[in-house]
């Protein structure tokens, strides 16, 4: 999450779409100094509700607010080596058996890997100004904010990003794409991504 009152902009910081490269970019571009007594996920990534609730639906409404999306499938893996490779918490030794077992008895529910509707929509309809697809590349998303506000553009750096083959080179599974398809049906349908695996 990052709200600027001085610019009238607010970020909702969806898990895993460049979110902390993006959340100190934004620091940096619009000279911010963000301090948090506590830095816990959930206040990290609050969702549009949330931000609505405390700044009350004027003043929400009047700000420019955006967030990005990731394809579905690319963020699951982004999320899996980020939970396994950095952090240590995830044990399951290949990206199907952390489908099929672990994330479903363990992480369904923890704030990063909850769809991303759940933190820009309400009742499945976007409540946030422009929707970004990260696809574009987080250079492209920052330049356009920039241009709205009026500050110079100077490029972004990259946060927390993992070292890890293309996204589909991991579902070669039938299973695990049907369970991620299924997991993740409200993504796939308001924000446009494809849910079979092309081929390339």
């Amino acid at each position: 999450m990052f709200v600027s009152h001085k610019h009238q902009i607010i970020y909702v910081a969806v898990p895993k779409t460049g979110s902390t490269s993006l959340h100190y970019a934004l620091m940096s571009h619009l000279d911010v100094v963000c301090r948090m007594k506590n830095a816990a996920p959930v206040l990290h990534h609050l969702s549009a509700e949330d931000i609505e609730r405390i700044m009350g639906p004027s003043s929400f409404g009047s700000y420019f607010s955006f967030g990005v999306v990731r394809n579905p499938f690319d963020r699951m893996v982004s999320l899996y080596h980020d939970f396994r490779d950095q952090r240590g918490k995830i044990r399951a030794a290949s990206f199907d058996d952390f489908v099929l077992g672990e994330f479903h008895r363990h992480w369904r529910d923890n704030v990063h890997f909850l769809p991303q509707a759940y933190f820009l929509c309400r009742k499945d309809v976007p409540m946030v100004s422009q929707v970004y697809r990260f696809e574009i590349g987080l250079d492209s998303i920052l330049a356009d904010i920039c241009q709205r506000t009026g500050c110079s553009f100077s490029g972004i750096g990259r946060a927390r990003a993992s070292v890890r083959d293309h996204w589909k080179t991991y579902l070669h599974n039938p299973e695990v794409v049907d369970l991620l398809v299924q997991d993740f049906a409200v993504d796939f349908d308001l924000f446009g991504y494809d849910r079979t695996i092309a081929a390339g």
